[in-house]
């Protein structure tokens, strides 16, 4: 995104200036550097002295992808941050501190899901330094980033859940949470507030809905109603009432649809489906925008980036 960013700064910027004044489209704040604040704020505050961190991810699935740990952490080295990029397994533990071959490590940035931790265990990896690492609050995300369940908007937009918030989040909270369910054997409220039966009520209501896998990324597996007939339908919820808690069933959400020129024919156009996602740090908020000709808008499934910029 900053790269994306930084292209549109230098060389359409400049065409808009007749129309749009320089210092009205700013560009939004850098992931990059919201990701440094942060880390940095985490070493000190459990009284590390320096800031080394190890990019961790496992090297089966580094290989020929976006390669991003890769990237952010030379960057960061750039500017001055002393960064390593290794594999959990590469990770050591000597006296009581972190070390990679014979740099000591402050913090661990994580691109793995604990269950990959567990998987490698189970196939005779070493992993104790990683479970040093978790004891010391070492690793960002901490064992709090084991629950970002899609499950959660369920709690967010459950109306027996209100009561833990107040009228003014209530509020919000129904504008840009859509209703969610666990998909499982049992009576819910639907959009509209009756008591159904969950599984009945999906399979009549194909067109309105999405199933999700609960903790899956990247597009995996999601079944959009509205893109399978009913028998493909019927066949994805009837797999996924095999696996309780592991999936969730969501109101589909219309998504924003932009004109694009053809990167195939330059005098040619495309429409794309958009979204904006963004990051919020205590530092600021940086924005990630993508497109794709499907509604499943993902960069790993050919989707493209789109750069952010705000206008004053």
């Amino acid at each position: 995104m900053p790269v994306a960013n930084q292209f549109i700064a230098d060389h359409v910027a400049p065409i808009l200036q007749p129309v749009v004044a320089p210092q009205a489209c700013q560009p939004t704040a850098d992931p990059r550097l919201l990701l440094r604040r942060t880390l940095e704020a985490h070493a000190k505050a459990i009284g590390r002295h320096s800031c080394t961190v190890a990019f961790v991810e496992r090297r089966e699935t580094s290989a020929g992808g976006a390669d991003e740990m890769l990237h952010v952490s030379r960057w960061l080295t750039e500017q001055g941050l002393t960064c390593v990029l290794a594999d959990p397994r590469d990770l050591d533990v000597k006296g009581d501190e972190l070390v990679y071959k014979d740099t000591a490590i402050d913090l661990v940035y994580r691109d793995f899901s604990l269950s990959e931790i567990i998987s490698i265990e189970n196939h005779g990896g070493q992993v104790e330094a990683m479970k040093h690492a978790f004891r010391r609050n070492q690793v960002v995300s901490s064992l709090t980033g084991e629950f970002d369940h899609k499950s959660l908007f369920e709690l967010l937009s459950s109306p027996e859940h209100a009561r833990y918030f107040t009228p003014s989040q209530q509020r919000i909270l129904r504008v840009i949470i859509p209703w969610t369910r666990l998909l499982r054997s049992r009576t819910t409220k639907s959009p509209d507030g009756a008591d159904v039966d969950l599984p009945d009520y999906v399979r009549r209501h194909r067109e309105a809905l999405v199933l999700k896998p609960n903790r899956a990324y990247g597009g995996q597996d999601v079944v959009i109603g509205v893109d399978v007939g009913q028998s493909d339908w019927e066949q994805a919820i009837g797999q996924t009432l095999e696996h309780p808690d592991g999936w969730v069933v969501q109101e589909a959400v219309p998504l924003p649809q932009a004109e694009f020129p053809d990167p195939k024919d330059l005098d040619g156009r495309v429409q794309e489906f958009v979204t904006i996602g963004f990051i919020a740090t205590p530092d600021g908020v940086a924005f990630v925008g993508r497109s794709s000709p499907e509604r499943i808008v993902n960069i790993s499934r050919g989707g493209s980036l789109v750069p952010v910029f705000l206008l004053r």
